[in-house]
């Protein structure tokens, strides 16, 4: 059992990176609730500062929309929606095995609300959340309805959008100026200062739920993270040797 939130060196990550962790990071915790760890508080200040850093980013890196995102995130509204109607639907159907699946599902989808309101890359962690829940814990749900089809369609538009905003933000991140930064500086911090909270919380709890769960649940999205960048060096590495290699 996880009792300490593994340290991440956030400085080392592009802004598109930074961006993505603390909205998945932010997803991990809205799956208990800020008011149930008892860090509503902390939890606030730190989601604000984070939504103004996402549109900082969107401002100084010139990012306009384009017609192929927009596309992009209509497609995995429609997916979501899709998915909810079909789950809905099954609620009032005759089979009763069906309708007890079907209610357990839509707890969930209820649970984690509407995403498709939400700024895009914060719609994206939420959905690919909900999807982790389905899957993980609601197989034998899924199979008995027949939702296969409608989580993979759902899966796929939301990892092509995911994908497709990374790919333009990333492309324009060596453009990021000092708003950015400051941002940022004002993030990192409210990030520590949450984290902190919730392990505190977690110690004079004796860590038990939810809090020893929350722990568990950031520090999977921070393992992932740290396995990114590991990655990312690698290949930087390997493309200076292959410079080298190629002066000689």
């Amino acid at each position: 059992m996880d009792e300490q939130i593994n340290d991440l060196g956030l400085a080392q990550m592009r802004n598109a990176e930074h961006i993505k962790f603390m909205f998945d990071v932010k997803g991990k915790v809205d799956i208990i609730g800020a008011a149930i760890l008892g860090v509503q508080r902390l939890y606030d200040k730190w989601a604000t500062a984070l939504i103004n850093e996402e549109k900082t980013i969107e401002v100084e890196q010139g990012f306009a929309v384009t017609a192929e995102i927009q596309s992009a995130d209509k497609l995995r509204d429609h997916d979501h929606y899709s998915l909810r109607l079909f789950v809905e639907s099954e609620q009032y159907g005759r089979d009763p095995q069906r309708k007890e699946a079907a209610g357990r599902i839509m707890r969930i989808i209820k649970q984690v609300g509407n995403p498709t309101d939400l700024p895009l890359q914060e719609e994206t962690a939420v959905i690919f959340n909900l999807l982790n829940q389905l899957e993980n814990n609601y197989g034998a749900d899924i199979a008995a309805i027949g939702l296969q089809q409608k989580v993979a369609y759902l899966k796929e538009s939301n990892t092509a959008f995911d994908k497709l905003y990374n790919d333009r933000t990333n492309e324009a991140a060596a453009r990021a100026s000092g708003n950015t930064r400051a941002a940022r500086q004002t993030v990192d911090p409210l990030y520590r200062q949450l984290m902190s909270g919730i392990e505190s919380l977690s110690a004079i709890n004796d860590h038990v739920q939810p809090w020893a769960d929350c722990i568990m649940l950031i520090n999977q999205v921070i393992a992932d993270a740290k396995n990114k960048l590991a990655r990312r060096e690698g290949g930087r590495k390997d493309e200076e040797k292959e410079k080298k290699e190629n002066q000689k």
